[in-house]
């Protein structure tokens, strides 16, 4: 079977709240030290794109909504300055 148009892909979302600040969550999992991370990265066969497996992540994750402004498909770190 080819592989679907975001098989790969680990959607996420920088979500900001009404008051301007930004949402993350606190990620506590056995045998890990507990971390901050921003919201996503799940697709279900049942996602037909990845704004709808987005918005389901942040169903799932924050038990909210969201409204997505604007998308960006590939983040990429800063270059050191030389």
């Amino acid at each position: 079977m080819a592989p679907s148009h975001h098989e790969a892909a680990r959607p996420r979302a920088l979500l900001v709240t009404p008051n301007g600040t930004t949402l993350v969550i606190k990620r506590i999992r056995p045998g890990v030290a507990p971390y901050w991370a921003i919201v996503g990265d799940g697709v279900e066969e049942s996602d037909a794109t990845l704004e709808e497996a987005l918005l389901s992540e942040v169903r799932e994750e924050i038990a909210g909504d969201a409204e997505i402004n604007a998308r960006s498909t590939r983040w990429r770190p800063p270059r050191a300055k030389s």
